[in-house]
């Protein structure tokens, strides 16, 4: 699966780098907050730069050839404290800079955009080959990608963010490929309520997904594709839950992971849960990584499905509380297995499940149904090596604990 990757990965960067040096761009032309773009690229191409009008929606469109590509810090970028933006390309332009390839802002009404082809950063100053984002009374940001790509150090792809206290959704969906060679995938923060992300393959020199919740509502994260991420200290998907956030729903297949593969943190004691399910091979390289780690205090499900594979150096799945103050009593555990649990060593004496729960009593249920293969160790116990206060129920069909 490794060398599949590095393959999938030098076909992505390879198209898209065709596409820069094949591409050249236009310019936008209008008035009182609608604009048309269109025209093929010019060597003197220079930054788009379009501003809301005061009570006014601005609405961007693009004609078939457009394009953009400059040398500047931005190649197109729209702010707006008006009605909202909307900007929809449907001709698969090409958008490319040394800094941003798009930066989309709206303070006072619902941010939209959908682009259909590729949007690029090339330059070596930490920007993000897209960044969308709402403040003040804006409630919804929805961003359409295709494929991104950044080249810049520490950089994500595409970067998604939720500043103000009316915020409601957040939602991306990135439908191609989002390549980061020295970066992040995608990152964000928000303070909307929920944060809905849905994305297909992700390359990033340091990890796939890192976003931080600190709203109100739900996080819901589903990657259909692959994530190959390459740092050795990172997770390929990283997503925390405040302590006001309610659920949070990771969906993921495969993922090959330099460091370890997912970690799913919730912060809070209130309502909602945690789930996670796997549809693929999860890999973690890392020295002392974890297939999956899950921290909460909140009912934890993790579903690995038939033909999945979760493993870890350190722990195929490893599930703590967060804080043992907060714990909530009554807190219940399950895992339903029907594919590979186990440590990438491969061997019956290392740890193939952890959780680990604290000094305090907590009234805490572990279910394992097991359908597929679990090998090595199982263990479940306190932080002190007490027996954990609930009961242990293993419905096991097909443990393997032996050589």
């Amino acid at each position: 699966m490794r060398k599949l990757f590095r393959i999938r990965q030098q076909i992505i960067l390879s198209m898209l780098t065709f596409m820069v040096e094949t591409a050249q761009g236009g310019n936008c032309t209008g008035e009182l907050g609608v604009y048309v773009c269109s025209g093929g690229i010019t060597d003197n191409d220079q930054t788009i730069i379009l501003l809301g009008v005061s009570g006014k929606p601005t609405i961007v469109t693009t004609t078939d050839g457009f394009g953009l590509s400059t040398q500047s810090n931005y190649s197109m970028m729209l702010a707006s404290n008006g009605n909202g933006i909307t900007l929809i390309d449907d001709y698969k332009s090409t958008i490319s800079s040394v800094g941003f390839g798009m930066y989309v802002s709206s303070e006072n009404g619902d941010l939209f955009v959908k682009l259909t082809g590729d949007v690029i950063n090339l330059g070596d100053i930490g920007r993000a080959a897209i960044a969308a984002s709402i403040s003040k009374n804006a409630e919804e940001l929805t961003l359409q990608v295709a494929n991104t790509l950044v080249t810049d150090h520490y950089a994500s792809a595409i970067n998604v963010s939720s500043f103000g206290e009316n915020g409601k959704n957040i939602t991306l969906i990135a439908t191609g490929d989002t390549v980061s060679t020295n970066g992040w995938g995608i990152t964000g923060t928000s303070y909307a309520d929920n944060a809905y992300i849905t994305a297909t393959n992700i390359i990033a020199g340091i990890g796939g997904i890192s976003f931080q919740n600190y709203g109100n509502g739900e996080s819901i994260i589903n990657v259909t594709g692959e994530i190959h991420s390459m740092g050795k200290n990172a997770y390929a998907v990283n997503i925390i839950n405040s302590e006001n956030a309610k659920s949070l729903i990771i969906n993921v297949n495969d993922i090959l992971s330099e460091g370890s593969g997912i970690y799913a943190v919730d912060l809070g004691s209130g309502t909602g849960f945690i789930s996670i399910t796997t549809t693929g091979l999860v890999t973690a390289l890392g020295n002392g990584s974890y297939g999956i780690f899950t921290q909460s205090t909140k009912p934890i499900s993790i579903n690995v499905q038939q033909d999945s594979l979760i493993e870890g150096s350190a722990t195929g799945i490893e599930i703590q509380p967060y804080n043992d103050v907060i714990a909530k009593k009554d807190v219940a555990i399950e895992i339903t297995n029907s594919g590979t649990i186990r440590n990438i060593s491969d061997l019956s004496s290392s740890n193939a499940i952890k959780s680990q729960w604290g000094m305090y009593p907590y009234e805490v249920t572990h279910t394992i149904v097991n359908n597929g293969l679990i090998k090595g160790q199982i263990l479940l116990s306190s932080l002190t090596g007490d027996n954990i206060a609930g009961p242990i129920m293993l419905v096991a069909f097909g443990i393997y604990l032996g050589e």
